[in-house]
């Protein structure tokens, strides 16, 4: 494991950086998605062709593999997902992959510790 390049800010946080926190996710509030076992699972190692994922969630999982694998989306899934969602939410779903992405290369160039209750991932 390589070491990290800078610390991450300890808890407890800063007033800036909890404030900052606490305008986006709400005081108290911890940044975990509320996913079942089956679906972490899927993340992990399966697909959006799951049984555990509805319709829509089963549509943003094949957007995000096609940005990951392509950095494009197909005009047949750009339909599929323009039936469930507006230009503007369109638009907001691709930058927020895209800033996901940037948090990718940030944490991974800055060799910050992985989250030690976060999920695996396989890796290629």
């Amino acid at each position: 494991m390589m070491s990290p390049r800078i610390q991450p800010a300890p808890r407890p946080f800063s007033e800036a950086i909890q404030r900052r926190l606490e305008k986006i996710m709400g005081p108290g509030q911890e940044p975990l998605a509320k996913l079942t076992a089956e679906q972490i699972a899927s993340i992990q190692r399966g697909g959006a062709e799951d049984d555990c994922w509805e319709p829509v969630d089963a549509l943003l999982i094949r957007l995000c593999d096609k940005l990951q694998a392509t950095s494009d989306v197909d005009d047949g899934l750009w339909e599929a997902l323009a039936a469930h969602f507006d230009a503007e939410a369109m638009l907001e779903l691709l930058l927020l992959a895209g800033f996901y992405r940037t948090v990718s290369y940030l944490t991974n160039a800055l060799r910050l510790p992985l989250e030690p209750w976060a999920a695996r991932f396989a890796i290629n």
